[in-house]
Formats: structure tokens, C-alpha cells, sequence
């Protein structure tokens, strides 16, 4: 038992500080008290970029090489690197509002050994093979009708009421997966396009279904498949009970 506090706050990269916060408090599950709070900032990092590269595991065509990431902060590096473990990655294409900060990610992945560059949203979805967004956006960042055939994207940024990455044209195009789909109704990419999953336009699975082989994930080379995340706290409950047995061997029973 427990929960995730995060947190963003904008002015934090001034005084040296990542803008994303985050903490797990793991309860007692026979009293209810805090029995462990840790500061989970670069945890959740990784917990998020795992999310995504098990989405491109199962959904990505298996010979997909071209990536675009849409955002350069500190979340963009952790995607990148993650993805790198399922797929076999040799161009990563950089769209990024700010131009010095993309620069600055191109010349990190070069010296990783990749081959990196900052495009435009246009030509990113022209040549990608797959797509990752984590923005803050709450705007459509690229025209849904830009992505090729047999793309995969994921977008990890809406995980609050308002924010958007994807534009709704591009949802209908192709297959969509979720977390949970309720959740992704409230506040993942799925809430600005309520209206076509009300009436049957757009249908949604969620991942673990996918997982527990319920349901397929591809289905043909052509075919566009969207990972709409915008987390669960359980998975960060679970990452928080694995940190404490890692540390001492001392976690709470997990219930």
C-alpha cells in the first residue's frame, strides 16, 4: 500500500535542480503509517522509459532502426537509452522548441555512438520509425496524417487534464494502447478524443493485455501502433518495494 507525490516545478533547472520531482511513500498495510518515504526522482525516470521500451518491445516493427524523439529534457535521455535495450537503434532524429538544448542532446548521443540530429516535427515523422513525445505540451505536436505506415508511437507526456501530444486524426489511423483506457480517458491522450471512443470510431487496449497474450500487438508492417502512457502508480509501489529490498532487505509485505 502507498502512493506517488510528484511534482513540477519550472524554476527548478536554475538553481541546478531537475523540474520533475518525485517521491514513493510505502504504508504499513496493518496500520496504515508511513513505513518508508524515498525520493524517487531519477527512479521514476527509469520506470517511465521502461514503460516505453517494453510498449516498443511488443508493438515496434522488429527491424524499426530510425528514432525521433519530440522534447530534449532529462526524460529524453532515459527514453533513449531504454529503447536502445529492444531495438537496435542508429539514427535518432531531435525536434525540440528550444534549439541549444536539442543541439546539446545531438552532441551527447554522437559521443554514445549514435548517430543524432536536430530536425524539424516534419521531417521526424517523415523518416522515423519510431516516435517517442515527452513534452508538456497541450497542443497536437506534429499533424497525425505525417506519421508513415508501420510507425509506432509513443507519447509520455499527458498525464494531467489539458496536456496533448498527439492530434485525435492520428489516434483513428492507427491502433491505440494504454495503461489503463479509463485513466487515459481522464488525462492521457484519449481525453481529446472522448467523443470517438463513445461511439466505437476509436477502440483501445490496454498493454497488459497485450502481456498476458489477451490480445495481439502488431498485426502487419504496415499498420501505425500508439502507446498512450500516462503511468500507473502501482507500477512506482512495486519499483519502491524492489529499491528497499535492493537496499536492506527490509521491505513491507507487498499487498
Amino acid at each position: 500500500m502507498g502512493l506517488k507525490v510528484g511534482s513540477y516545478w519550472h524554476g527548478n533547472p536554475a538553481i541546478g535542480l531537475p523540474a520533475h520531482s518525485s517521491a514513493i511513500l510505502l504504508l504499513d498495510p496493518r496500520t496504515g503509517r508511513v513505513a518508508t518515504y524515498i525520493e524517487a526522482s531519477t527512479a521514476n525516470c527509469y520506470r517511465t522509459a521502461a514503460a516505453d521500451a517494453l510498449a516498443v518491445r511488443e508493438l515496434a516493427r522488429p527491424d524499426a532502426r530510425k528514432l525521433a524523439i519530440f522534447g530534449a529534457g532529462r526524460q529524453a535521455r532515459f527514453e533513449c537509452q531504454a529503447i536502445r535495450r529492444v531495438r537496435s537503434i542508429e539514427e535518432v532524429l531531435i525536434v525540440n522548441r528550444d534549439a541549444a538544448k536539442a543541439a546539446t542532446f545531438a552532441a551527447e548521443l554522437r559521443e554514445a555512438g549514435l548517430r543524432a540530429e536536430v530536425t524539424s516535427a516534419g521531417e521526424a515523422c517523415e523518416r522515423a520509425e519510431i516516435i517517442v513525445t515527452v513534452t508538456g505540451a497541450r497542443a497536437p505536436l506534429f499533424e497525425g496524417s505525417w506519421v508513415r505506415p508501420g510507425c509506432h508511437v509513443s507519447a509520455m507526456g499527458s498525464d494531467a487534464p489539458g496536456k496533448q501530444e498527439l492530434a485525435p486524426s492520428l489516434l483513428e489511423r492507427g491502433r491505440v494502447f494504454c495503461d489503463y483506457a479509463p485513466q487515459s480517458l481522464r488525462f492521457g491522450e484519449l481525453q481529446h478524443a472522448a467523443d470517438r471512443v463513445a461511439s466505437g470510431r476509436l477502440r483501445t487496449t490496454n498493454i497488459g493485455d497485450v502481456l498476458a497474450g489477451r490480445s495481439p500487438g502488431r498485426t502487419s508492417e504496415d499498420e501505425i501502433t500508439i502507446f498512450d502512457s500516462s503511468g500507473l502508480a502501482l507500477q512506482d509501489l512495486l519499483l519502491g518495494l524492489r529499491l528497499l529490498e535492493a537496499a536492506d532487505g527490509n521491505a513491507p509485505e507487498a499487498t
